[in-house]
């Protein structure tokens, strides 16, 4: 197989885990991409990563996935 892949990095920004996700859609809508990872206690306390686009259709449209 030799298909080309080809992986995008973009930047995540720590968010408490006591935040909600209009706090964190808050921080993205204007950069509309990248992501937020969850903490608990100390940002190196890595519980989760949210990207943007699942936190816009969750907020706009009720849907997680």
């Amino acid at each position: 197989n030799n298909e080309v892949l080809t992986i995008d990095s973009h930047q995540l920004i720590p968010l408490n885990s006591q935040s909600t996700l209009a706090e964190a859609y808050a921080i993205l809508h204007t950069i509309r991409f990248g992501g937020v990872y969850v903490y608990q206690d100390t940002p190196a306390n890595l519980i989760g990563i949210i990207p943007f686009e699942q936190i816009r259709r969750y907020l706009t449209q009720g849907q997680l996935s």
